[in-house]
């Protein structure tokens, strides 16, 4: 089966400090994040699946600047960020035992990068 996801961020933010009061305000931005998931049924009465994952996130804001004691910060716009993971399951003794592992590589965003992996053993009673 193949699954689409979509989602659509908006915020509005005020800036403050307790000790420095109001920093900035009236912040605004919006991200989109659309995701798509396919999984194939392998073997024998599907006892074992692959899957796959791709996300792809892109926020729309403007540079935003604030002063904190006497230094600048500064964020910008981040560009498109992906993240890719793929990964397999296989169950045996009727679903009452079940092995899942997965990879994942997330790159975008302002350069960070990041990895993962998993690997999980689920036992029904």
């Amino acid at each position: 089966h193949v699954d689409v996801q979509a989602a659509l961020t908006r915020y509005d933010v005020d800036l403050k400090s307790t000790v420095k009061g109001a920093l900035n305000s009236g912040v605004k931005g919006q991200g989109f994040a659309v995701g798509v998931e396919k999984v194939l049924a392998v073997g024998a009465g599907m006892d074992s699946r692959l899957f796959g994952s791709l996300d792809v996130e892109q926020e729309f804001s403007k540079e935003t600047e604030v002063k904190v004691s006497d230094t600048m910060l500064k964020t910008s716009t981040s560009p498109t960020r992906l993240h890719l993971a793929v990964g397999g399951d296989h169950r045996w003794g009727g679903g009452r035992y079940a092995l899942r592992g997965s990879v994942s590589y997330a790159a975008g965003g302002g350069g960070n990068r990041d990895y993962g992996a998993g690997l999980d053993f689920t036992f029904r009673f």
